[in-house]
C-alpha cells in the first residue's frame, strides 16, 4: 500500500524529480510480474507473465485510499508531465475515480 501511496503522491506533486521517482517505483514494482491467474489480462515478456497496464490492478491504474487513480490526481493538480508519463505507460484513462 505504501507503494501506491508514494506513486499517487508523486502524481500529485508532478515535478520532474517526482516523475523520475514514479519511473523508479514502477520499475521496482514486485507485482508487475504475477503468476497466471484467471480473469486477468496477461502478457508474456521474456518468459515472465506481466499484468497488462490496462488492468485496474496495475500500479498505473491503482486507486489510492480516496478512490482516485494517478491519472485523476495528476489531472486535478494540472500535472501535464505526469499525465504524459502515465499515458506513455499505457494507463487506462477511462477508469472512473470513486470521487
Amino acid at each position: 500500500m505504501r507503494r501506491v501511496q508514494a506513486f499517487c503522491e508523486c502524481a500529485s506533486i508532478g515535478s520532474a524529480k517526482h516523475v523520475e521517482l514514479m519511473k523508479q517505483i514502477l520499475d521496482a514494482d514486485p507485482k508487475k510480474y504475477k503468476p497466471l491467474l484467471r480473469n486477468l489480462r496477461i502478457t508474456t515478456i521474456f518468459g515472465r507473465f506481466m499484468i497488462e497496464t490496462s488492468d485496474p490492478s496495475h500500479l498505473v491504474n491503482h486507486k489510492n485510499h480516496l478512490g482516485q487513480t494517478p491519472m485523476h490526481i495528476a489531472a486535478k493538480n494540472g500535472n501535464l508531465e505526469v499525465i504524459k508519463f502515465l499515458i506513455t505507460n499505457k494507463a487506462n484513462y477511462n477508469l472512473a475515480s470513486e470521487v
